[in-house]
């Protein structure tokens, strides 16, 4: 079975799901988490810095969100991804034959009486290509912060 991610419900701890083991990651920690590939499984690692791109990113960008519904290809997601938590519960899917993680967002799901109008829901999805990349993932305040980062081969 194909290792997998899962977020918890209060979008503050990521789980890597290996051969039925739930290992948990906190997303809050200033490093983030490094999401990426190993022979076509899913891993993940504690990142021990932030990438320089990361920590270089204009502050503002990381204060606000917008509201806008977010659907992105796998192929333009090189900027720096920013995910509400606040009304939006995040779930994970990876497909294994193209190497894509992709997050798909519940939003403002709410609850209602039977004889109102029904409400018009759009899910939120944002992919990413993992073949040659590694994600950096973590959370500050009401946000998922996501950079996808080129893979590289460290020189000793």
């Amino acid at each position: 079975m194909v290792n997998n991610i899962c977020l918890s419900t209060d979008m503050k701890t990521l789980y890597l799901i290996d051969d039925g083991r739930a290992i948990s990651f906190p997303l809050d920690q200033r490093s983030g988490i490094l999401i990426g590939t190993l022979q076509g499984q899913l891993t993940a690692a504690t990142a021990f810095e932030l990438p320089k791109s990361i920590e270089e990113a204009d502050p503002g960008m990381v204060a606000g969100s917008r509201s806008t519904t977010l659907v992105m290809s796998a192929t333009k997601n090189k900027e720096l991804v920013r995910l509400s938590t606040q009304k939006t519960a995040w779930s994970a899917v990876f497909h294994p034959g193209r190497m894509q993680l992709s997050l798909v967002g519940a939003t403002e799901v709410e609850i209602r009486q039977a004889d109102e109008e029904p409400v018009d829901y759009k899910a939120e999805i944002v992919s990413f290509d993992l073949k040659e990349n590694t994600l950096n993932i973590r959370r500050i305040g009401e946000l998922l912060l996501i950079r996808c980062l080129p893979n590289q081969i460290e020189k000793k």
